[in-house]
Protein backbone atom coordinates (compact mmCIF):
# COMPACT_ATOMS: atom_id res chain seq x y z
CA UNK A 1 0.00 0.00 0.00
CA UNK A 2 1.21 3.50 -1.02
CA UNK A 3 1.22 6.30 1.64
CA UNK A 4 0.54 9.58 1.36
CA UNK A 5 3.74 12.05 1.12
CA UNK A 6 4.27 15.54 2.67
CA UNK A 7 2.89 16.80 -1.17
CA UNK A 8 -0.02 15.18 -0.55
CA UNK A 9 -1.22 16.39 2.45
CA UNK A 10 -0.19 19.78 2.11
CA UNK A 11 -1.83 19.57 -0.80
CA UNK A 12 -5.27 18.52 0.38
CA UNK A 13 -5.59 20.35 3.45
CA UNK A 14 -4.75 23.49 1.41
CA UNK A 15 -7.38 22.56 -1.91
CA UNK A 16 -4.48 22.36 -4.32
CA UNK A 17 -5.51 19.12 -5.78
CA UNK A 18 -7.82 18.29 -8.93
CA UNK A 19 -10.92 16.62 -7.53
CA UNK A 20 -9.67 13.61 -9.44
CA UNK A 21 -6.95 13.29 -6.63
CA UNK A 22 -9.17 14.64 -3.66
CA UNK A 23 -11.20 12.03 -4.62
CA UNK A 24 -8.44 9.02 -4.74
CA UNK A 25 -7.07 10.54 -1.19
CA UNK A 26 -10.52 9.93 0.25
CA UNK A 27 -10.73 6.31 -1.01
CA UNK A 28 -7.42 5.37 0.47
CA UNK A 29 -8.04 6.70 3.94
CA UNK A 30 -11.44 4.74 4.20
CA UNK A 31 -9.21 1.37 4.41
CA UNK A 32 -5.86 3.34 6.05
CA UNK A 33 -5.74 4.80 9.51
CA UNK A 34 -2.34 5.70 9.19
CA UNK A 35 -2.95 8.23 6.33
CA UNK A 36 -6.28 9.50 8.46
CA UNK A 37 -3.94 9.88 11.12
CA UNK A 38 -1.33 11.65 9.48
CA UNK A 39 -3.69 14.05 7.63
CA UNK A 40 -5.53 14.74 10.98
CA UNK A 41 -2.13 15.98 12.82
CA UNK A 42 -1.14 17.72 9.64
CA UNK A 43 -4.41 19.76 9.65
CA UNK A 44 -4.14 20.02 13.06
CA UNK A 45 -0.82 21.56 12.82
CA UNK A 46 -2.26 24.11 10.36
CA UNK A 47 -5.16 25.29 12.24
CA UNK A 48 -2.50 25.79 14.99
CA UNK A 49 -0.48 27.94 13.02
CA UNK A 50 -3.45 29.95 11.82
CA UNK A 51 -4.70 30.39 15.40
CA UNK A 52 -1.20 31.39 16.82
CA UNK A 53 -0.86 33.99 14.18
CA UNK A 54 -4.31 35.21 14.15
CA UNK A 55 -3.37 36.26 18.23
CA UNK A 56 -0.03 37.28 17.18
CA UNK A 57 -1.64 40.09 14.84
CA UNK A 58 -4.49 40.64 17.49
CA UNK A 59 -1.78 41.56 20.22
CA UNK A 60 0.62 43.22 18.07
CA UNK A 61 0.63 47.17 18.61
CA UNK A 62 2.73 49.58 16.14
CA UNK A 63 5.73 51.31 18.33
CA UNK A 64 5.63 55.17 18.65
CA UNK A 65 8.59 54.94 15.49
CA UNK A 66 5.48 54.09 13.42
CA UNK A 67 3.00 56.45 14.38
CA UNK A 68 1.84 59.36 12.00
CA UNK A 69 3.05 62.26 14.01
CA UNK A 70 6.68 60.38 14.08
CA UNK A 71 6.55 59.50 10.20
CA UNK A 72 5.48 63.51 9.14
CA UNK A 73 9.22 64.52 10.23
CA UNK A 74 10.63 62.26 7.77
CA UNK A 75 8.25 62.94 5.12
CA UNK A 76 9.05 66.69 5.06
CA UNK A 77 12.32 65.98 4.57
CA UNK A 78 11.81 63.59 1.86
CA UNK A 79 9.95 66.27 0.04
CA UNK A 80 12.65 68.83 0.66
CA UNK A 81 15.15 66.50 -0.89
CA UNK A 82 12.77 65.92 -4.01
CA UNK A 83 12.93 69.87 -4.19
CA UNK A 84 16.49 70.10 -4.47
CA UNK A 85 17.09 67.33 -6.30
CA UNK A 86 14.77 68.59 -9.19
CA UNK A 87 15.95 71.73 -9.49
CA UNK A 88 19.69 70.18 -9.01
CA UNK A 89 19.35 68.36 -12.29
CA UNK A 90 18.04 71.22 -14.05
CA UNK A 91 20.91 73.38 -12.88
CA UNK A 92 23.00 70.27 -13.62
CA UNK A 93 21.91 70.09 -17.60
CA UNK A 94 22.50 73.66 -18.19
CA UNK A 95 25.97 73.80 -16.94
CA UNK A 96 29.39 72.21 -18.63
CA UNK A 97 30.70 69.05 -17.71
CA UNK A 98 33.22 70.31 -15.11
CA UNK A 99 30.11 72.73 -13.51
CA UNK A 100 28.20 69.52 -13.16
CA UNK A 101 30.93 67.64 -11.19
CA UNK A 102 31.62 70.43 -8.68
CA UNK A 103 27.89 70.95 -8.20
CA UNK A 104 27.03 67.33 -8.10
CA UNK A 105 29.58 66.96 -5.23
CA UNK A 106 28.35 70.32 -3.59
CA UNK A 107 25.18 68.79 -3.28
CA UNK A 108 26.41 65.74 -2.33
CA UNK A 109 28.27 66.77 0.36
CA UNK A 110 24.55 68.99 1.39
CA UNK A 111 22.69 66.08 1.14
CA UNK A 112 24.73 63.77 3.50
CA UNK A 113 24.75 66.75 5.62
CA UNK A 114 21.17 67.55 5.80
CA UNK A 115 20.48 63.49 6.46
CA UNK A 116 23.12 63.64 9.35
CA UNK A 117 21.55 66.81 10.83
CA UNK A 118 17.88 65.27 10.55
CA UNK A 119 18.34 61.22 10.24
CA UNK A 120 21.32 60.66 12.57
CA UNK A 121 22.22 57.39 12.42
CA UNK A 122 20.55 54.88 15.12
CA UNK A 123 22.75 53.07 17.83
CA UNK A 124 23.46 49.74 17.67
CA UNK A 125 21.98 47.87 20.13
CA UNK A 126 24.07 45.31 20.77
CA UNK A 127 21.78 43.17 22.77
CA UNK A 128 19.25 42.69 19.84
CA UNK A 129 21.89 40.61 18.08
CA UNK A 130 21.76 38.36 20.35
CA UNK A 131 19.40 35.24 21.43
CA UNK A 132 17.09 36.19 24.15
CA UNK A 133 18.16 32.79 25.75
CA UNK A 134 15.69 30.14 26.92
CA UNK A 135 13.05 30.95 29.79
CA UNK A 136 13.81 27.29 31.26
CA UNK A 137 11.44 25.54 32.91
CA UNK A 138 12.77 24.48 35.83
CA UNK A 139 15.74 26.58 37.50
CA UNK A 140 18.15 24.35 38.35
CA UNK A 141 21.22 23.93 36.11
CA UNK A 142 20.87 20.62 33.12
CA UNK A 143 23.85 19.14 34.63
CA UNK A 144 22.35 19.58 38.63
CA UNK A 145 21.82 15.88 39.81
CA UNK A 146 19.77 17.24 43.19
CA UNK A 147 16.55 16.83 42.05
CA UNK A 148 17.03 12.93 41.22
CA UNK A 149 19.00 12.12 44.18
CA UNK A 150 16.17 11.44 46.37
CA UNK A 151 15.04 8.77 43.87
CA UNK A 152 17.95 6.73 44.70
CA UNK A 153 19.26 4.61 47.25
CA UNK A 154 22.40 5.67 48.67
CA UNK A 155 24.47 2.96 47.34
CA UNK A 156 23.08 3.61 43.73
CA UNK A 157 23.81 7.57 43.59
CA UNK A 158 26.90 6.60 41.39
CA UNK A 159 24.38 6.52 38.56
CA UNK A 160 24.16 10.35 38.59
CA UNK A 161 27.77 10.59 37.97
CA UNK A 162 27.95 7.49 35.51
CA UNK A 163 25.24 8.98 33.40
CA UNK A 164 26.09 12.96 33.55
CA UNK A 165 25.89 12.86 29.63
CA UNK A 166 22.16 10.96 29.56
CA UNK A 167 19.39 13.54 28.04
CA UNK A 168 17.63 15.45 30.68
CA UNK A 169 13.62 16.13 29.91
CA UNK A 170 12.54 19.44 31.73
CA UNK A 171 8.58 18.70 30.54
CA UNK A 172 5.17 21.04 31.56
CA UNK A 173 1.70 19.52 30.92
CA UNK A 174 -1.70 20.52 31.25
CA UNK A 175 -4.59 18.30 31.36
CA UNK A 176 -7.94 18.51 29.82
CA UNK A 177 -10.87 18.67 32.76
CA UNK A 178 -11.73 14.80 30.58
CA UNK A 179 -8.15 13.69 30.91
CA UNK A 180 -8.35 13.38 26.86
CA UNK A 181 -6.04 15.61 25.86
CA UNK A 182 -2.81 17.47 27.12
CA UNK A 183 -0.76 20.46 26.12
CA UNK A 184 2.85 20.38 27.23
CA UNK A 185 5.74 21.81 26.00
CA UNK A 186 9.54 19.82 26.86
CA UNK A 187 12.85 21.62 26.84
CA UNK A 188 16.13 18.65 26.46
CA UNK A 189 19.54 18.87 27.23
CA UNK A 190 21.51 16.26 24.53
CA UNK A 191 24.87 15.73 24.46
CA UNK A 192 26.38 13.90 21.29
CA UNK A 193 28.16 10.90 23.09
CA UNK A 194 28.56 9.69 19.83
CA UNK A 195 31.56 9.31 17.58
CA UNK A 196 30.11 11.06 14.85
CA UNK A 197 29.00 14.85 14.19
CA UNK A 198 25.24 15.06 13.94
CA UNK A 199 22.93 17.10 11.67
CA UNK A 200 19.78 15.92 13.06
CA UNK A 201 18.21 14.61 15.50
CA UNK A 202 15.39 11.71 15.76
CA UNK A 203 12.49 11.84 18.08
CA UNK A 204 9.59 8.68 18.57
CA UNK A 205 6.35 10.15 19.16
CA UNK A 206 4.62 6.66 19.99
CA UNK A 207 1.09 7.71 20.68
CA UNK A 208 1.01 7.93 16.79
CA UNK A 209 0.72 4.07 16.88
CA UNK A 210 -2.10 3.42 18.55
CA UNK A 211 -5.52 5.32 18.88
CA UNK A 212 -3.59 8.32 20.23
CA UNK A 213 -1.89 11.12 18.21
CA UNK A 214 0.89 13.22 18.84
CA UNK A 215 1.74 16.92 17.31
CA UNK A 216 4.83 18.46 17.52
CA UNK A 217 5.20 22.56 16.66
CA UNK A 218 7.35 25.68 18.05
CA UNK A 219 10.61 23.71 17.66
CA UNK A 220 13.97 25.73 18.54
CA UNK A 221 17.48 24.64 18.77
CA UNK A 222 19.65 26.69 21.20
CA UNK A 223 17.50 29.43 20.07
CA UNK A 224 17.11 29.02 16.40
CA UNK A 225 13.90 28.37 14.93
CA UNK A 226 13.99 24.99 12.81
CA UNK A 227 10.66 22.98 10.91
CA UNK A 228 10.09 19.41 11.88
CA UNK A 229 9.98 16.69 9.86
CA UNK A 230 7.55 14.25 9.92
CA UNK A 231 8.96 10.58 9.42
CA UNK A 232 7.37 6.70 8.59
CA UNK A 233 3.64 8.17 8.36
CA UNK A 234 4.16 10.37 11.72
CA UNK A 235 5.64 7.95 13.83
CA UNK A 236 8.81 9.86 14.06
CA UNK A 237 9.54 13.43 13.79
CA UNK A 238 13.74 14.56 12.77
CA UNK A 239 14.83 18.19 13.64
CA UNK A 240 17.57 19.56 11.23
CA UNK A 241 20.21 21.06 13.35
CA UNK A 242 21.33 24.55 12.63
CA UNK A 243 25.03 23.86 12.58
CA UNK A 244 26.50 20.25 13.16
CA UNK A 245 27.00 18.97 16.29
CA UNK A 246 30.75 17.55 16.75
CA UNK A 247 30.75 14.52 19.70
CA UNK A 248 30.55 15.77 23.07
CA UNK A 249 29.00 18.75 22.15
CA UNK A 250 25.51 19.84 23.68
CA UNK A 251 22.25 21.15 21.81
CA UNK A 252 19.00 22.53 24.33
CA UNK A 253 15.88 21.95 22.64
CA UNK A 254 12.66 23.48 23.01
CA UNK A 255 9.10 21.99 21.24
CA UNK A 256 5.85 22.42 22.09
CA UNK A 257 3.39 19.16 21.59
CA UNK A 258 -0.24 18.28 21.75
CA UNK A 259 -1.82 14.96 22.99
CA UNK A 260 -5.16 13.69 22.15
CA UNK A 261 -6.44 10.34 23.01
CA UNK A 262 -9.91 8.19 22.24
CA UNK A 263 -10.88 5.90 25.05
CA UNK A 264 -9.83 2.55 24.25
CA UNK A 265 -11.62 -0.10 24.54
CA UNK A 266 -8.96 -1.93 26.88
CA UNK A 267 -9.19 0.49 29.54
CA UNK A 268 -11.13 2.22 31.75
CA UNK A 269 -12.75 5.40 30.92
CA UNK A 270 -11.34 6.70 34.24
CA UNK A 271 -7.89 6.15 33.97
CA UNK A 272 -5.43 7.68 31.28
CA UNK A 273 -2.45 5.56 30.98
CA UNK A 274 0.62 7.54 29.69
CA UNK A 275 4.10 5.77 28.56
CA UNK A 276 6.38 7.95 26.23
CA UNK A 277 3.78 10.12 25.35
CA UNK A 278 5.93 13.05 24.99
CA UNK A 279 8.59 13.07 21.77
CA UNK A 280 11.50 10.75 23.21
CA UNK A 281 14.93 10.97 21.67
CA UNK A 282 15.67 7.57 19.71
CA UNK A 283 18.77 6.12 20.41
CA UNK A 284 22.05 6.45 17.85
CA UNK A 285 23.74 3.28 17.14
CA UNK A 286 27.06 3.64 15.41
CA UNK A 287 26.43 0.72 12.80
CA UNK A 288 23.00 2.32 11.77
CA UNK A 289 22.54 6.01 12.82
CA UNK A 290 19.21 6.63 14.54
CA UNK A 291 16.95 3.55 15.66
CA UNK A 292 13.66 4.05 14.36
CA UNK A 293 12.12 0.38 14.99
CA UNK A 294 8.83 0.44 15.22
CA UNK A 295 7.72 -1.13 18.77
CA UNK A 296 5.50 -4.27 18.58
CA UNK A 297 4.26 -6.74 21.60
CA UNK A 298 3.08 -3.02 23.77
CA UNK A 299 6.74 -2.73 23.73
CA UNK A 300 8.47 0.67 23.99
CA UNK A 301 10.51 2.93 21.39
CA UNK A 302 14.24 1.37 22.28
CA UNK A 303 15.58 4.75 24.00
CA UNK A 304 19.11 5.69 26.52
CA UNK A 305 17.87 6.10 30.33
CA UNK A 306 17.47 9.89 30.81
CA UNK A 307 16.35 12.19 33.92
CA UNK A 308 13.03 13.48 33.95
CA UNK A 309 12.16 16.62 35.92
CA UNK A 310 7.88 17.12 35.25
CA UNK A 311 5.51 19.42 36.09
CA UNK A 312 1.98 18.23 36.11
CA UNK A 313 -1.30 20.72 35.73
CA UNK A 314 -4.42 18.75 36.50
CA UNK A 315 -8.16 18.32 37.99
CA UNK A 316 -7.66 18.59 42.05
CA UNK A 317 -9.40 15.46 42.11
CA UNK A 318 -7.34 13.41 39.94
CA UNK A 319 -4.38 10.76 41.80
CA UNK A 320 -1.51 11.19 39.86
CA UNK A 321 1.17 7.57 40.06
CA UNK A 322 4.31 7.95 37.89
CA UNK A 323 7.87 6.81 38.13
CA UNK A 324 9.75 8.92 40.29
CA UNK A 325 8.75 10.89 43.22
CA UNK A 326 6.42 13.68 43.87
CA UNK A 327 8.29 16.76 45.13
CA UNK A 328 5.73 19.03 45.25
CA UNK A 329 2.03 19.67 44.94
CA UNK A 330 -0.13 22.46 45.34
CA UNK A 331 -3.72 24.04 44.13
CA UNK A 332 -3.99 26.32 41.46
CA UNK A 333 -6.60 28.23 39.67
CA UNK A 334 -10.16 29.61 40.25
CA UNK A 335 -11.81 27.81 37.58
CA UNK A 336 -14.86 25.77 38.28
CA UNK A 337 -12.98 22.77 38.69
CA UNK A 338 -10.58 22.93 40.99
CA UNK A 339 -6.90 22.30 39.82
CA UNK A 340 -3.24 21.06 41.14
CA UNK A 341 0.28 21.16 39.79
CA UNK A 342 2.30 18.56 40.62
CA UNK A 343 6.18 18.17 40.56
CA UNK A 344 7.77 14.70 39.78
CA UNK A 345 11.54 14.39 39.43
CA UNK A 346 12.29 10.58 37.76
CA UNK A 347 15.73 9.25 37.02
CA UNK A 348 17.65 7.74 35.32
CA UNK A 349 14.77 5.57 33.83
CA UNK A 350 14.52 4.65 30.23
CA UNK A 351 11.13 5.39 29.82
CA UNK A 352 8.83 8.09 32.04
CA UNK A 353 5.37 6.47 32.61
CA UNK A 354 2.43 8.25 34.42
CA UNK A 355 -1.28 7.34 35.01
CA UNK A 356 -4.16 9.66 36.70
CA UNK A 357 -7.36 9.12 37.99
CA UNK A 358 -9.97 10.11 40.34
CA UNK A 359 -10.35 6.67 41.02
CA UNK A 360 -6.92 6.02 43.29
CA UNK A 361 -8.64 6.93 46.21
CA UNK A 362 -7.03 4.00 48.28
CA UNK A 363 -3.61 3.05 48.91
CA UNK A 364 -1.74 1.05 50.95
CA UNK A 365 2.26 0.84 52.09
CA UNK A 366 5.33 -0.92 53.30
CA UNK A 367 8.58 -1.56 52.80
CA UNK A 368 11.15 -3.89 51.46
CA UNK A 369 15.00 -3.34 52.00
CA UNK A 370 15.11 0.83 51.63
CA UNK A 371 12.33 0.80 49.25
CA UNK A 372 8.56 2.25 50.31
CA UNK A 373 6.38 0.19 48.03
CA UNK A 374 2.73 1.70 47.51
CA UNK A 375 0.10 -0.25 45.97
CA UNK A 376 -3.12 1.85 44.53
CA UNK A 377 -6.47 0.25 44.82
CA UNK A 378 -9.03 1.61 41.76
CA UNK A 379 -11.70 1.65 44.22
CA UNK A 380 -11.52 0.89 47.81
CA UNK A 381 -13.45 -2.59 47.04
CA UNK A 382 -10.20 -3.79 45.77
CA UNK A 383 -8.67 -2.91 48.90
CA UNK A 384 -8.12 -6.28 49.70
CA UNK A 385 -6.53 -7.37 45.90
CA UNK A 386 -4.37 -4.07 46.59
CA UNK A 387 -3.04 -5.68 49.96
CA UNK A 388 -2.34 -8.41 48.72
CA UNK A 389 -0.37 -7.38 45.85
CA UNK A 390 1.66 -5.21 48.53
CA UNK A 391 2.31 -8.14 50.41
CA UNK A 392 3.88 -10.50 47.24
CA UNK A 393 6.22 -7.47 46.09
CA UNK A 394 7.63 -7.07 49.22
CA UNK A 395 8.18 -10.70 49.28
CA UNK A 396 9.81 -10.81 46.09
CA UNK A 397 11.50 -7.56 46.81
CA UNK A 398 13.19 -8.88 49.58
CA UNK A 399 14.45 -12.05 47.83
CA UNK A 400 15.61 -10.34 44.79
CA UNK A 401 17.43 -7.15 46.98
CA UNK A 402 19.26 -10.73 48.30
CA UNK A 403 19.91 -12.42 45.64
CA UNK A 404 20.37 -9.85 42.32
CA UNK A 405 21.53 -6.52 44.20
CA UNK A 406 19.11 -3.67 45.67
CA UNK A 407 16.52 -2.13 43.94
CA UNK A 408 17.86 1.09 42.98
CA UNK A 409 14.76 3.27 43.27
CA UNK A 410 13.54 4.31 47.13
CA UNK A 411 9.68 3.97 46.06
CA UNK A 412 8.08 1.11 43.64
CA UNK A 413 4.42 2.10 42.32
CA UNK A 414 1.93 -0.73 42.41
CA UNK A 415 -1.53 -0.01 40.05
CA UNK A 416 -4.45 -2.75 40.30
CA UNK A 417 -6.23 -2.17 37.03
CA UNK A 418 -9.71 -3.52 36.34
CA UNK A 419 -8.21 -4.70 32.42
CA UNK A 420 -5.27 -3.18 30.52
CA UNK A 421 -4.61 -3.09 27.42
CA UNK A 422 -1.41 -5.88 27.53
CA UNK A 423 -1.24 -9.53 27.91
CA UNK A 424 -1.91 -11.49 30.62
CA UNK A 425 1.28 -10.18 32.55
CA UNK A 426 0.50 -6.73 33.22
CA UNK A 427 3.16 -3.56 32.40
CA UNK A 428 6.61 -3.10 34.08
CA UNK A 429 7.64 0.57 34.11
CA UNK A 430 11.36 2.17 35.92
CA UNK A 431 9.40 2.55 39.58
CA UNK A 432 5.90 1.10 38.54
CA UNK A 433 4.40 -1.91 38.27
CA UNK A 434 0.62 -2.33 36.43
CA UNK A 435 -1.23 -4.90 37.39
CA UNK A 436 -4.56 -6.40 35.81
CA UNK A 437 -7.39 -7.00 38.39
CA UNK A 438 -8.67 -10.09 36.02
CA UNK A 439 -5.70 -12.46 37.20
CA UNK A 440 -7.06 -11.56 40.68
CA UNK A 441 -10.53 -12.39 40.00
CA UNK A 442 -10.67 -15.30 37.67
CA UNK A 443 -6.67 -16.91 38.00
CA UNK A 444 -5.96 -16.55 41.65
CA UNK A 445 -3.25 -19.74 41.34
CA UNK A 446 -1.32 -17.42 39.03
CA UNK A 447 -1.32 -14.30 40.66
CA UNK A 448 1.77 -14.76 42.50
CA UNK A 449 3.14 -15.71 39.49
CA UNK A 450 2.55 -12.54 37.34
CA UNK A 451 3.60 -10.47 40.85
CA UNK A 452 6.55 -11.94 41.02
CA UNK A 453 7.39 -11.42 36.87
CA UNK A 454 6.45 -8.00 37.27
CA UNK A 455 8.83 -7.25 40.65
CA UNK A 456 11.27 -9.42 38.70
CA UNK A 457 11.12 -6.72 35.30
CA UNK A 458 12.19 -4.29 37.41
CA UNK A 459 15.90 -5.81 37.56
CA UNK A 460 15.86 -7.73 34.57
CA UNK A 461 14.68 -5.41 31.82
CA UNK A 462 16.59 -2.05 32.45
CA UNK A 463 19.77 -4.13 31.20
CA UNK A 464 18.53 -5.04 27.61
CA UNK A 465 15.69 -2.13 27.74
CA UNK A 466 17.60 -0.90 24.52
CA UNK A 467 17.76 -4.23 22.99
CA UNK A 468 14.55 -5.54 23.97
CA UNK A 469 13.02 -5.26 20.15
CA UNK A 470 16.21 -6.97 19.03
CA UNK A 471 16.55 -9.76 21.91
CA UNK A 472 13.33 -10.25 23.73
CA UNK A 473 14.52 -13.07 25.27
CA UNK A 474 16.62 -11.68 27.01
CA UNK A 475 14.24 -8.93 29.16
CA UNK A 476 11.10 -10.78 29.43
CA UNK A 477 12.42 -13.97 29.36
CA UNK A 478 15.06 -13.64 31.76
CA UNK A 479 12.62 -11.47 34.29
CA UNK A 480 10.37 -15.05 33.51
CA UNK A 481 12.90 -17.51 34.71
CA UNK A 482 14.21 -15.68 37.92
CA UNK A 483 10.96 -15.22 38.94
CA UNK A 484 10.86 -18.43 40.70
CA UNK A 485 13.37 -17.20 42.83
CA UNK A 486 10.64 -15.47 44.52
CA UNK A 487 8.86 -18.64 45.88
CA UNK A 488 11.83 -19.65 48.24
CA UNK A 489 12.05 -22.86 49.38
CA UNK A 490 8.17 -23.78 47.84
CA UNK A 491 9.41 -26.45 45.73
CA UNK A 492 5.96 -27.10 44.74
CA UNK A 493 5.46 -24.02 43.76
CA UNK A 494 8.69 -23.97 41.49
CA UNK A 495 7.68 -27.71 39.99
CA UNK A 496 4.18 -26.48 39.00
CA UNK A 497 6.04 -23.43 37.44
CA UNK A 498 8.04 -25.24 35.34
CA UNK A 499 5.45 -27.49 34.15
CA UNK A 500 3.69 -23.98 32.74
CA UNK A 501 7.13 -23.16 31.48
CA UNK A 502 7.36 -26.89 29.46
CA UNK A 503 3.88 -26.29 28.75
CA UNK A 504 4.16 -22.88 26.50
CA UNK A 505 7.41 -23.90 25.03
CA UNK A 506 6.21 -26.89 23.31
CA UNK A 507 3.74 -24.38 21.39
CA UNK A 508 6.38 -21.94 21.10
CA UNK A 509 8.15 -21.53 17.33
CA UNK A 510 11.62 -21.05 15.69
CA UNK A 511 14.60 -20.08 17.45
CA UNK A 512 14.85 -18.07 20.98
CA UNK A 513 16.56 -15.70 19.59
CA UNK A 514 13.98 -13.65 17.12
CA UNK A 515 13.16 -10.09 16.95
CA UNK A 516 9.84 -9.29 18.75
CA UNK A 517 8.28 -8.26 15.80
CA UNK A 518 7.56 -11.93 13.99
CA UNK A 519 5.66 -13.20 16.82
CA UNK A 520 1.69 -13.31 16.84
CA UNK A 521 0.49 -12.36 20.51
CA UNK A 522 0.53 -16.02 21.73
CA UNK A 523 3.71 -16.88 20.20
CA UNK A 524 5.35 -14.03 21.71
CA UNK A 525 3.99 -15.29 25.37
CA UNK A 526 5.27 -18.59 24.90
CA UNK A 527 8.60 -17.86 24.21
CA UNK A 528 8.94 -15.10 26.92
CA UNK A 529 6.85 -17.35 29.19
CA UNK A 530 7.97 -20.92 28.43
CA UNK A 531 10.88 -21.52 25.77
CA UNK A 532 13.24 -18.39 27.20
CA UNK A 533 12.81 -19.33 31.07
CA UNK A 534 14.14 -23.03 30.02
CA UNK A 535 16.84 -21.68 28.45
CA UNK A 536 18.00 -19.81 31.74
CA UNK A 537 17.13 -23.25 33.02
CA UNK A 538 19.45 -25.13 31.24
CA UNK A 539 22.42 -22.15 31.97
CA UNK A 540 21.90 -22.68 35.06
CA UNK A 541 22.43 -26.12 35.22
CA UNK A 542 25.39 -25.68 33.52
CA UNK A 543 26.97 -23.55 35.48
CA UNK A 544 25.21 -24.55 39.02
CA UNK A 545 22.71 -22.68 40.62
CA UNK A 546 25.33 -20.34 42.97
CA UNK A 547 27.54 -19.36 40.09
CA UNK A 548 24.26 -18.42 38.13
CA UNK A 549 22.72 -16.32 40.34
CA UNK A 550 26.01 -14.59 41.55
CA UNK A 551 26.50 -14.28 37.17
CA UNK A 552 23.00 -12.89 37.24
CA UNK A 553 23.40 -10.07 39.67
CA UNK A 554 26.65 -8.59 38.23
CA UNK A 555 24.82 -8.65 34.87
CA UNK A 556 22.21 -6.51 36.42
CA UNK A 557 24.38 -4.25 38.38
CA UNK A 558 26.81 -4.22 35.53
CA UNK A 559 24.35 -2.84 32.81
CA UNK A 560 21.53 -1.74 34.85
CA UNK A 561 22.80 1.74 33.61
CA UNK A 562 25.11 1.05 30.52
CA UNK A 563 22.47 -1.62 28.62
CA UNK A 564 23.81 -4.91 27.21
CA UNK A 565 22.66 -6.68 24.28
CA UNK A 566 23.05 -10.20 23.53
CA UNK A 567 26.62 -10.51 22.59
CA UNK A 568 27.12 -8.80 26.04
CA UNK A 569 25.36 -10.78 28.43
CA UNK A 570 26.61 -14.32 26.38
CA UNK A 571 30.42 -12.68 27.39
CA UNK A 572 29.64 -11.87 30.67
CA UNK A 573 28.60 -15.90 31.10
CA UNK A 574 31.32 -17.13 29.77
CA UNK A 575 33.91 -15.00 32.24
CA UNK A 576 31.73 -16.78 35.11
CA UNK A 577 31.32 -20.32 34.14
CA UNK A 578 34.15 -22.65 34.84
CA UNK A 579 33.07 -24.23 32.21
CA UNK A 580 32.59 -24.46 28.26
CA UNK A 581 29.53 -23.16 26.73
CA UNK A 582 29.65 -22.85 23.58
CA UNK A 583 27.76 -25.61 22.47
CA UNK A 584 24.33 -24.28 24.61
CA UNK A 585 24.63 -20.79 23.56
CA UNK A 586 25.30 -21.63 19.85
CA UNK A 587 22.21 -23.93 20.19
CA UNK A 588 19.92 -21.14 21.45
CA UNK A 589 20.95 -17.44 22.14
Amino acid sequence: MTHFTDRDVQGYIHHALTDAQRETMNHHMQSCGECRAYLQMAEMQRRRFATDLADEIRRSRPSDRMRFAAIKPGLNRRRRWAFVHFHSIQVLSALGTVTTIVAFLFLGFYALGLSAVNNPAPAINEQATLSPGLVKLFAEAWDDPTPYQAGLLDSQQDALALLATAPVYHIEITFSDDLRQLDGRQQVRYVNTTEVTLTNLIFHLYPNLSHESLAVYDVEVDGRPVVPQLLNQTRHVQINLPRPLPPGQTAILEMAFEWRSQPASALPAEITHLAQFHPVLALYRAERGWDMTLPTQNLPFATAPGFYHVRVNAPANQQIVSAGLITGQELAGNGPLPRQVVTIAAGPVHTFYLAISHRFQAVVSGTAGETRLNSYAFTPAQLANAQLALTLAQTAVAQYNQLFGPYPYTELDIINLPNLAHAYQGAAYPGVMVLEHDPFLYHPDGREQMIYFQVASQWFVPPAAASQLQNPWLADGLAAYASHYAYGDNDTAVANLNQRWQTRAQAAYGPLDLPAAVYTNLGYYNMTQGQSPLFFASLAETMGQAAFVTFLADYGQTYRWRGADADAFRQLAADHCQCDLTALLDRNP
